[in-house]
């Protein structure tokens, strides 16, 4: 772990080592591609004054709202969707449609529905958060093995017994990856939403910057961006090694 750390962490100097050069020879131009040494400046200056701070904040809390309620519902309609085949066949259609189609699409009806403020980021994401969670639930309640049911009534259990003893544990890891793909999408959705219609955020930062030619605080916004989501899915990793403990003892090859 220590050595794979370290040679991600080689790679990434090696890289801002080259993109400096670059600049400094005028290989490429600072202009469109912005240079680490002001960006490490423009940094430092912008958490000294609290606006990077501030903004962070916003895009978090509006990610994390939006992915706690996008996981828990749509993981509770996926594993709802057990319980009954007429559910089932009724919306899983629906739903295996709505999962084709971007959700950004839907970004002005939200717009319209929410207004600018806090509501109307917190449902972008949860949109883009919610299908992923309902369909990686249902998915994993469909790996449930039979014969363990089955054994299970046979002892007298009755089908809340064969949920909670058999399916769940089942679905359990698919639940779990599927948190970790929608750190991502959580927070996509907010900063898609936060460049439509905001005032704040690292989204509402970026794109301020690509309108005033300021590459220095778009790729202060994109690094922070990037740290946050290694963060919130570094998290989840967490959560997922304390339920799964056995999830990640994988067979690997010597060396």
């Amino acid at each position: 772990m220590a050595l794979v750390l370290g040679i991600q962490l080689s790679a990434a100097m090696i890289f801002i080592l080259i993109w400096e050069m670059a600049i400094r020879y005028e290989w490429i131009n600072s202009f469109y591609f912005g240079q680490p040494t002001q960006v490490g400046l423009y940094l430092i200056d912008k958490l000294q004054d609290g606006t990077l701070l501030d903004a962070t904040w916003v895009t978090l809390s509006e990610s994390l709202v939006g992915f706690v309620l996008g996981t828990s519902i749509g993981t509770a309609c996926g594993l709802l969707l057990w319980w009954s085949r007429t559910l089932t066949d009724l919306f899983y259609p629906l739903i295996v449609a709505l999962n084709a189609v971007p959700k950004l699409i839907f970004a002005p009806i939200f717009l319209l529905i929410f207004g600018l403020g806090f509501e109307f980021k917190v449902v972008n994401s949860f949109a883009g958060v919610v299908i992923v969670a309902l369909l990686s639930a249902y998915v994993g309640t469909q790996q449930a093995d039979a014969d363990q049911a089955d054994l299970i009534r046979s002892m007298g259990g009755n089908r809340w017994r064969v949920f909670q003893l058999i399916v769940v544990p089942t679905a359990l890891p698919l639940i779990i990856v599927s948190m970790e793909i929608n750190i991502g999408i959580s927070l996509v959705g907010v900063v898609v939403g936060e460049f439509l219609a905001s005032n704040e955020g690292l989204g509402y930062l970026a794109i301020y910057g690509a309108g005033t030619f300021d590459m220095s605080l778009v790729l202060v916004s994109v690094a922070t961006l990037i740290v946050l989501a290694v963060v919130m899915y570094g998290a989840i990793r967490l959560i997922g090694h304390w339920l799964l403990p056995r999830r990640h003892e994988t067979l690997q090859a010597p060396g």
